[in-house]
């Protein structure tokens, strides 16, 4: 069964180019040993996330070993609803009083942070500098262990990471286009982008035919004018940037 467990491969005409420099910024990961001064408090919630998380991964690896990148999309976009549909706005009260399914006083700290977060944008993000893998363990969880709110939070971490990272990817499309009149190592950039993603995260954001799409623009060496390859972003892929070079 084709599952995204094992990415698409990449052409043997894309392998060849030189690597670029990656975009990403390495994140903390959550089982790193407490710094010196740092409280024994907040040792325990490292260590509590940390198992948290391994465990996510394990439940993660298992349904994703049974679904093809079809299922696995719908499984995601159904997961996505339980926090960004009408239904979690009406019944935000019941959402916000959820408490975990557990006595770590680290987790309940942390899963009232999130609800904290989520009505007052100026209160700290419990997942703030989490990685896509991890924040995306946490929004798509199926198990109780997360609260919903939890779930909304990572979420909203792993969004705003992804706008930066696009954002970085549009800029230097511009820039690759003034400088050779292509964009097509940029769109590599972009197809890379998109194969770093958790595997669910991908299967939601970039359907098989629109990978298959930025795949042919590469090949052919991209030549459209970088007009055109926004617009490409926006319209297909759902990138939804408000851009200068979209409105001229």
């Amino acid at each position: 069964m084709n599952t995204l467990n094992q990415l698409n491969p990449v052409p043997e005409v894309i392998a060849n180019w030189p690597a670029n420099t990656s975009l990403k910024q390495s994140s903390p990961t959550p089982d790193a040993p407490p710094e010196a001064g740092v409280s024994k408090t907040n040792s325990v919630s490292v260590s509590s996330l940390a198992q948290q998380l391994s465990e996510a991964a394990q439940r993660s690896a298992e349904r994703e070993a049974n679904l093809t990148s079809q299922e696995l999309a719908q499984k995601g976009q159904a997961l996505l609803k339980v926090f960004t549909s009408d239904s979690y706005y009406d019944n935000k009260k019941v959402h916000d009083a959820q408490v975990p399914d557990a006595e770590d006083p680290a987790h309940l700290a942390r899963a009232r942070q999130a609800t904290a977060f989520l009505n007052a944008p100026n209160k700290p993000n419990p997942f703030k500098g989490l990685s896509q893998e991890q924040l995306a363990l946490i929004a798509y969880d199926e198990s109780s262990t997360f609260t919903v709110n939890e779930r909304r939070a990572a979420w909203i971490e792993s969004n705003a990471q992804d706008q930066v990272q696009r954002r970085i990817l549009c800029k230097k499309m511009e820039d690759e286009y003034n400088r050779t009149g292509k964009v097509a190592n940029t769109l590599l950039d972009v197809y890379k982008h998109y194969q770093s993603l958790p595997s669910i995260e991908r299967a939601v954001q970039i359907p098989a035919a629109y990978e298959d799409q930025l795949l042919a623009r590469i090949n052919a060496g991209a030549s459209f004018q970088t007009r055109q390859e926004l617009w490409f972003l926006n319209a297909e892929l759902g990138w939804n940037l408000s851009l200068p070079e979209l409105d001229s």
